[in-house]
């Protein structure tokens, strides 16, 4: 995950200072290159890394996405964007709030069913879709009949399977 360096407030704005990693979004990668088997394996098991140490601390991301990871220039892979994440406790180890981007969401999300941490790896699948192909399933669709799509349909698969 990102470091946080310093935070600080401006008035009533609020300035949080990160590590800094210059190769940028993954969306930025999907956008210009296509990426081969091993390097989404790469992204794949970072992202899983960080997802295993928020989930043991009982905290659901709820936003993962190309534009929630990060990449530096010698390979390291960080996750960020923490703004929807939740905090979840034994007593309480399901949320039913729908938050997040519509076209990474859990079909639990759009049905406003409760849900848990199963939601970012459905995420995940999806960025592993979408850094295959390049967009992520749906794409095409506006964001509104993405949600019915995703309640209403199979999950989505990769277009091509064979190539992979």
């Amino acid at each position: 995950m990102v470091c946080c360096i310093f935070s600080y407030l401006v008035g009533d704005e609020l300035f949080v200072v990160v590590e800094y990693l210059a190769r940028g979004s993954l969306t930025d990668v999907v956008t210009e290159t296509c990426m081969d088997e091993a390097q989404i394996a790469a992204v794949c098991r970072e992202s899983l890394q960080a997802l295993e140490f928020l989930h043991a601390n009982q905290v659901i991301h709820r936003d993962i996405k190309s534009d929630s990871v990060l990449l530096g220039m010698e390979g390291s892979v960080k996750l960020t964007d923490f703004g929807f994440c939740a905090q979840i406790t034994p007593e309480q180890s399901k949320r039913s709030t729908v938050v997040r981007t519509p076209y990474w969401m859990a079909p639990e999300v759009v049905t406003r069913k409760a849900y848990g941490p199963k939601v970012d790896i459905w995420s995940l699948g999806i960025t592993l879709i979408e850094m295959a192909q390049i967009e992520p399933p749906h794409h095409e669709l506006n964001p509104m009949r993405v949600l019915l799509k995703i309640a209403k349909s199979d999950p989505p698969t990769l277009l091509t399977p064979s190539k992979w």
